[in-house]
């Protein structure tokens, strides 16, 4: 017994004092000032690493004899479940894997290294007494994962998904299946869909030139998303009936329910002689869109007010606020012209790229005729802008080109119960007025 409790002192100091010393490498540059993050793998690469090298020595020189073993198990339940930093140890082997499991990582892998990383991170998921913090923060990286594309193999996240269900059995990992099988499931709603569009004359006229398509999920199964209420475009609200109409037909008893934040779109935007591709959410997407519907008589680039924005739109004043920021305010991305109270056009021609303050509910918007970009851009939620070419992701087709802006989207509509719409719109200047 001594002999394990001295392996197990050992083991302890040496995991303690390297644990503490990665959290310094967890931070970043950021102006000047330290910042951690949760996603930086040193911190957890060293604590796979260490626990290899005392393994081996178990394993080596004690012949893995029981009570070693047990001692290595109660130095590194002691050492992973004390928190060191800003961030839980639960958060950083749940961003450690997304890492390992997303597409655009800079870890350049081979599969059997991605696995052999996964399955030492199981081993030290192990270890936590805090399971469930950890399978909740990894549920909702792996639905970012899957619902934005960003996974890089399914085989691997059904492989990681199977670990875990060995450790803690299938009642831990029944949401994560769950959500792996929604998407399955959808593949087959998608082409049933698509046959529905090709079969019905009424259908392909609605949709026009869209690419439209629907991931339909289990609402159990995926994490809780906040409803925010949207008055729809009228082309927008043609296709979700659209589905509707599919989809009631075909099952029944089920509640279909839109939730506007997850979703994406692209949309095909006309500043003077140049286009841009603009990938954006679906509130700033539906936001941009209300400066291309005119009433009669008013002025082809005649500035809203934020209270008109709100009465149009729907949506909650925070949100608005937010949308508005990110077309407006972006050093770079400043597809819209914010106009405060103190100001006017003018003085906001001037001064277009400052950043600007918070909005308020004063401040009125214009389209910015003289935007201007050279490079592609994303920051988080915030619009990315490229020059205009014929995306990958979807087939080339014949755009609208009207006078002041053409916008062309093709959205990624995430709900509750329904979940994902995927398509390309040409969009005239005056869409047709229809009830939302």
């Amino acid at each position: 017994m001594e002999g394990g409790g001295a392996a197990a002192a050992s083991a302890s100091a040496s995991a303690s004092a390297s644990a503490s010393a990665p959290a310094e490498g967890e931070k970043e540059k950021e102006g000047g000032k330290d910042k951690e993050t949760a996603d930086d793998p040193q911190f957890v690469k060293d604590l796979l690493a260490l626990h290899d090298k005392f393994m081996a020595v178990v394993n080596g020189e004690f012949c893995c004899h029981s009570l070693f073993q047990k001692a290595l198990k109660d130095a590194f339940v002691e050492v992973v479940n004390k928190d060191v930093g800003k961030f839980k140890n639960a958060d950083l082997l749940s961003s450690f894997c997304d890492r390992l499991l997303k597409t655009g990582s800079s870890e350049k892998l081979s599969d059997a290294e991605t696995e052999e990383y996964l399955e030492k991170t199981v081993q030290m998921f192990s270890y936590l007494t805090d399971k469930d913090l950890f399978a909740e923060i990894y549920r909702n990286q792996l639905a970012k994962r899957l619902l934005n594309s960003r996974s890089a193999s399914d085989e691997m996240e059904r492989m990681m998904i199977g670990k875990l269900k060995l450790k803690c059995g299938s009642q831990f990992t029944a949401k994560m299946e769950g959500m792996m099988n929604d998407l399955a499931i959808g593949l087959d709603t998608a082409k049933s869909f698509d046959e529905y569009i090709r079969t019905n004359e009424e259908a392909r006229q609605s949709l026009g030139r869209m690419e439209f398509a629907v991931q339909v999920l289990t609402s159990g199964h995926w994490p809780t998303y906040k409803n925010i209420d949207l008055n729809l475009p009228p082309v927008m609200t043609r296709c979700t009936n659209l589905f509707k109409q599919f989809y009631e037909a075909s099952s029944n008893h089920k509640r279909l329910q839109w939730t506007y934040m997850l979703g994406s779109t692209v949309v095909k935007g006309t500043f003077g002689k140049r286009s841009y591709d603009i990938q954006l959410g679906t509130l700033q997407a539906a936001a941009l869109l209300a400066f291309n519907v005119e009433s009669p008589g008013s002025s082809s680039n005649e500035p809203k007010s934020f209270d008109s924005l709100v009465k149009t739109l729907g949506m909650p004043e925070d949100v608005l606020k937010r949308v508005m920021h990110s077309l407006s305010c972006l050093a770079k991305v400043k597809v819209l012209r914010r106009i405060s109270e103190s100001s006017s056009v003018a003085d906001v021609d001037k001064n277009n790229n400052k950043q600007e303050a918070l909005i308020k509910t004063t401040d009125s918007f214009i389209f910015n005729e003289h935007f201007r970009c050279t490079e592609t851009l994303l920051s988080g939620q915030e619009p990315l802008i490229t020059p205009h070419s014929p995306p990958l992701f979807y087939s080339a087709h014949a755009v609208t080109k009207c006078a002041r802006s053409a916008f062309r989207w093709r959205r990624s509509r995430k709900a509750t119960t329904v979940n994902a719409w995927k398509r390309t719109v040409p969009w005239p200047s005056r869409p047709p007025s229809c009830a939302s």
